[in-house]
């Protein structure tokens, strides 16, 4: 009982700070001044600072390729939620059918454009929802890209080091599936016993 209350204490403040983190960055998102700007090159700064001149081995060089996947991967899903927000502010979902005259209008690109309205697939709003998607992931792109080419070099380790990290991954991965699998075979197998017993 004491290892479930302390496992969901830790899970109440984890969600927390990922929860803060989501609202940070949506400030940082959505304010009008260079504040995402400003968070993302101070973030990015002491992440770069912290890795690049330092000796890595190849085992640790691993366990920071995989906290890049991971955090790239967290990027990704509130950048999401960050988005899907932004969508629905600039009323991105509105349904055709309940949509006005004026409504569809405003969504429809300036007629003295060279391209005809058939050529024009996203909205006016994608601009304004994506431009910030691309910023934060392609910072953190290049910023990772950056960190790794330096930490390579400065430890001579060869670009072939990814691919066995790959491999590794996939075996784990794979590893994990199948034993998912023993264990759905194994409870098909028990309530099928239990079920012509009854």
């Amino acid at each position: 009982m004491g290892m479930f209350v302390l496992a969901l204490i830790y899970n109440v403040v984890h969600a927390a700070a990922l929860f803060y983190q989501v609202i940070t960055l949506n400030v940082a998102v959505n304010s009008y001044s260079n504040a995402l700007l400003t968070l993302l090159l101070s973030n990015q700064f002491v992440e770069i600072k912290s890795t690049v001149f330092k000796k890595i081995e190849k085992d640790n060089l691993f366990q920071l390729t995989c906290a890049d996947i991971v955090e790239r991967f967290q990027l990704w899903l509130m950048l999401m939620i960050i988005a899907l927000r932004n969508i629905v502010e600039v009323g991105g979902f509105n349904i055709l059918g309940a949509a006005t005259g004026s409504d569809l209008m405003k969504d429809t690109p300036r007629s003295n454009s060279i391209l005809p309205n058939s050529f024009t697939i996203l909205p006016n709003w994608t601009g304004e929802v994506l431009s910030p998607f691309v910023l934060v992931l392609g910072s953190e792109m290049i910023v990772d890209w950056i960190k790794h080419a330096y930490t390579n070099k400065f430890n001579n380790v060869k670009p072939a080091i990814y691919q066995r990290y790959l491999d590794v991954l996939a075996k784990d991965y794979y590893t994990n599936v199948s034993i998912c699998e023993l264990f759905r075979e194994f409870r098909l197998t028990i309530d099928r016993h239990l079920s012509t017993r009854t």
